[in-house]
C-alpha cells in the first residue's frame, strides 16, 4: 500500500479537500466509515496548504498559489496562479477578496484574489529580526528588535494590536534592552550605546540622542531622572538623564560583582547578580549608594522584581526564589519553586508572579502564600520566551524569533485578564458575561465602553447587549427614541422584544406599534387572524383603521367586515350592481342624516345618501322593534333591540335620537 502524506484538510459539507504531497484530493465523506475519492488532480504544483471560499479552492504549493474552480467536483479547473518569490510559506487563508499567506522569512503576505484568473501580490507585513525585549506603558508596547530597531504597537485594546511606528539605527546592529519613561524610550544598542528616542508621537518616533558608552551594557532600568545600566563584570553605571542632550555618569557601583538586572522601587535598587545573588542598594543619596543587605549564596540570578513585601528572583538553574524584603536590612528567603528551570525573567502584580522559562514558555504563579507558590497557568508554544513585561494581568513576552506574544491569564475565556476583573471591574472571573447582558466582558471594556458589571450602563431600562445588537447607544438614555417611526419607542420595543430599527418586525404588513397597541403579536405573522370574529382579518382592520378586537368599531350594529365587504341587500337603493351595500366602519351614520347605518339597512333606505332616510312618524311597537324578518341574513343576530324616538313628523324632523342595544356591550 502506498503511503500518502496529507498536510492539510478543508471540509465543506460532506466534501473534504486534502493536500496530498503532489496533488489535491477531493473526497466524499457522506459515509465517514467508507469515504470515497471523487477526484485527484495536479496542475503542476505541490500541495502544502489549501483553503476554500465559495466554489474556489486555493492551493499553496512550492512558491506558487493556484486558484482552482471546484464547481464540478469531478472535473476541477485551474483558473489562475501567482508565483511567490518568498522563502517558506506556511499557511493560506481566503477572506473577502484577499488571500493571506504566512511565510517563515517574510511574515504576512497578502494576495489580491478579486480576479481568480489573475491573482496579484499586494503587500508583505513583517517585523523581521528577533524581539529580545519589551516594555509596556500607557497602552503602548515598545519592542526591542535586535536587528531592526524599535517597534511601537498600540495595545490599548489587547485584542486588536496595531503597529504605530518604528525607527531603525543604521550602522548600529543589535538592540538588547529597552525602558520607557515620560514619552522617552531608552535603548541599549550593540551593548555599547545608549539611545534616547522621543515616542510622544508613536507613529513617528524620533532619535533624541545616541551616546557611546565605555562599558558593555546588558540591561537598562529608568527611575526618575536616572538610568541604571547593568554591565555584568563592570558593575552598575548610574547616569543622570535629566538633560537628554547632556547625559552624564554620576556613579559606578558593584564593580566587583556581576549585576545582570536592576529593579528600582522608592529609595532602593534591587540587583540581580549572576555571581553574587541578590543585593539591595539604598539610593537615597544617588551620589553615594550603600548596600543595605545581600544574599551571596546564589548563582545565575538573571532577573529581579518586587511586589509588596516580597522580592522574586529568576534563577537560571534553580527556578523561582522568593525573599521577604519588608526589612531591607535583613532580607529572608521564604519560598521557592523548582519545577521549571532556565528562568529568564520575572514580573509581579499583587499576588501573581509571571516568569519566562526558556523553552518552557510563560508560567504564572499565585504567590498569595509566598512560602508555597502555586502554578495556576502556563503558556508554551515551543518558542524561546525571554524578556517579559506585565501590565494589568496581561503578559507581553519577547519570544525572540517569534516576536512578541500577548498572553492573558483568563479563567473564563472572556479575554479580560483575571487581574483586571478582580481589581478594576469587579466582575466574575468564572463567567465571561458577568452581568448577563449578552456582551462578553472584554467587549464591554475594549469595544463598547460599557460597564461589564452592570447590564444597563446608561440606566435607560434596556440591556447593553440589546442596545448594541440593534445599534442603539448603550451609553446614553435613548429609551424614548423611535428610530423606525413605528410609534413604538425603544423601551417598548425592548419590552416587546421587537426590532427598534424595523417598523414591522414580523413582516406581516402591520407596524409593531399598532400591533402592540391593539394587543396583537408583533413577533408572528397574525395578519389573517380575526380575534373579534367580524370576518375582517387583522391586516384589513389595520388598512381600514378599525379595531381588531371590536367587531363593531363605530357601534352602529353592523360588523366591521360587513360594512367594508358589503351587506347583501339587492333591494336597497344604495346597493351596487352585485346587490351589496357598503358603509363606513368608522362612522355609525355614513351619510350623516341622523340615522345610523343599521337603521337605514333595516328600513331599506340608502345609508350613503343623506336625502334618503327612513320616514318614521310613530314609535314602533315592541313587535315591530324586535322584528328582524325583513333584514338580510347578514343583519340577523347583529341587531337585538332598536328603539326609535320620534321628536316630530318626517316633514319637520330636526333631531332624531337612535337608542339601541347590542348583544355585547351595553346589555
Amino acid at each position: 500500500m502506498e503511503l500518502i502524506l496529507f498536510s492539510d484538510l478543508v471540509i465543506d459539507g460532506n466534501i473534504g479537500y486534502l493536500s496530498a504531497d503532489n496533488s489535491v484530493q477531493i473526497v466524499n465523506f457522506t459515509d465517514v466509515l467508507n469515504p470515497t475519492l471523487i477526484n485527484e488532480t495536479n496542475f503542476g504544483a505541490y500541495s502544502y496548504r489549501i483553503d476554500k471560499k465559495d466554489d474556489l479552492l486555493y492551493n499553496l504549493g512550492n512558491g506558487i498559489v493556484e486558484v482552482i474552480s471546484v464547481n464540478n467536483l469531478s472535473k476541477p479547473e485551474k483558473l489562475g496562479e501567482i508565483p511567490l518569490d518568498f522563502i517558506a510559506q506556511r499557511s493560506i487563508k481566503a477572506s473577502g477578496d484577499s488571500i493571506f499567506l504566512t511565510d517563515l522569512g517574510k511574515g504576512l503576505i497578502v494576495v489580491n484574489g478579486l480576479d481568480p484568473y489573475n491573482p496579484s501580490y499586494v503587500t508583505t507585513f513583517d517585523f523581521g529580526g528577533d524581539i529580545v525585549d519589551v516594555y509596556v506603558e500607557n497602552g503602548f508596547a515598545y519592542l526591542a528588535n535586535a536587528q531592526k530597531g524599535l517597534y511601537i504597537l498600540d495595545v490599548s485594546n489587547p485584542l486588536e494590536t496595531i503597529l504605530m511606528g518604528n525607527i531603525e539605527f543604521p550602522g548600529i546592529s543589535i538592540i538588547t534592552s529597552i525602558a520607557v519613561r515620560n514619552n522617552l524610550a531608552y535603548l541599549i544598542i550593540n551593548s555599547t550605546y545608549l539611545g534616547v528616542v522621543d515616542v510622544s508621537n508613536p507613529s513617528n518616533p524620533e532619535v533624541v540622542n545616541v551616546i557611546l558608552l565605555s562599558e558593555y551594557i546588558i540591561n537598562v532600568c529608568i527611575h526618575n531622572n536616572y538610568a541604571f545600566l547593568s554591565a555584568g563584570y563592570d558593575g552598575i553605571f548610574i547616569y543622570n538623564i535629566t538633560d537628554t542632550q547632556n547625559i552624564s555618569l554620576i556613579k559606578l557601583v558593584l564593580e566587583d560583582d556581576y549585576p545582570y538586572s536592576t529593579y528600582v522601587r522608592g529609595n532602593y535598587a534591587f540587583v540581580a547578580d549572576l555571581s553574587e545573588g541578590l543585593t539591595i542598594l539604598n539610593i537615597t543619596d544617588i551620589n553615594n549608594p550603600t548596600i543595605t543587605d545581600s544574599i551571596a549564596s546564589m548563582y545565575n540570578i538573571r532577573d529581579v522584581t518586587v511586589s509588596g513585601d516580597y522580592c522574586y528572583l529568576a534563577d537560571l538553574d534553580f527556578g523561582i526564589r522568593i525573599f521577604d524584603v519588608s526589612n531591607v536590612s535583613d532580607i529572608v528567603e521564604v519560598g521557592d519553586y523548582q519545577e521549571f528551570n532556565y528562568t529568564y525573567c520575572v514580573s509581579a502584580e499583587d499576588e501573581f508572579l509571571y516568569a519566562t522559562h526558556f523553552g518552557q514558555g510563560l508560567v504564572i504563579y499565585n504567590c498569595s502564600d509566598p512560602t508555597t507558590p502555586i502554578v495556576i497557568g502556563q503558556y508554551d508554544d515551543g518558542g524561546m520566551s525571554q524578556e517579559l513585561e506585565v501590565v494589568d494581568g496581561i503578559a507581553y513576552v519577547a519570544s525572540f524569533s517569534q516576536g512578541v506574544e500577548i498572553i492573558i491569564l483568563d479563567n473564563d475565556g472572556d479575554n479580560l485578564s483575571d487581574y483586571l476583573e478582580d481589581t478594576t471591574y469587579y466582575t466574575d472571573t468564572n463567567n465571561h458575561d458577568s452581568d448577563s447582558d449578552g456582551l462578553i466582558d472584554s467587549e464591554e471594556v475594549y469595544y463598547y465602553l460599557t460597564d461589564p458589571a452592570d447590564f444597563d450602563t446608561d440606566n435607560d431600562g434596556m440591556d447593553d447587549g440589546w442596545e448594541v445588537e440593534y445599534s442603539l447607544n448603550p451609553l446614553s438614555d435613548d429609551s424614548t427614541d423611535d428610530p423606525d417611526t413605528d410609534n413604538l419607542v425603544n423601551i417598548d420595543e425592548y419590552l416587546a422584544n421587537t426590532n427598534p430599527n424595523n417598523p414591522d418586525t414580523d413582516s406581516d404588513g402591520m407596524p409593531d406599534g399598532w400591533e402592540v397597541d391593539n394587543n396583537l403579536n408583533p413577533l408572528i405573522d397574525d395578519s389573517i387572524y380575526d380575534p373579534d370574529n367580524d370576518n375582517f382579518y387583522n391586516i384589513k382592520e389595520y388598512n381600514h383603521n378599525t379595531d381588531p378586537n371590536d367587531a363593531d368599531t363605530d357601534d352602529d350594529l353592523l360588523e366591521d367586515g360587513n360594512e367594508v365587504l358589503g351587506i347583501y341587500t339587492p333591494s336597497n337603493p344604495g346597493a351596487n350592481a352585485t346587490g351589496y351595500v357598503h358603509t363606513n366602519p368608522l362612522n355609525p351614520d355614513s351619510d350623516n342624516d341622523l340615522f345610523i347605518d343599521s337603521t337605514e339597512i333595516l328600513y331599506n333606505t340608502n345609508p350613503n345618501d343623506p336625502n334618503d332616510y327612513p320616514e318614521i312618524d310613530h314609535s314602533p311597537t315592541p313587535t315591530e322593534t324586535n322584528d328582524t324578518s325583513q333584514l338580510s341574513p347578514a343583519l340577523k343576530g347583529i341587531i337585538s333591540t332598536l328603539v326609535i324616538v320620534n321628536v316630530g313628523t318626517a316633514a319637520s324632523l330636526t333631531a332624531v335620537s337612535i337608542l339601541f342595544r347590542r348583544k355585547k356591550g351595553l346589555g
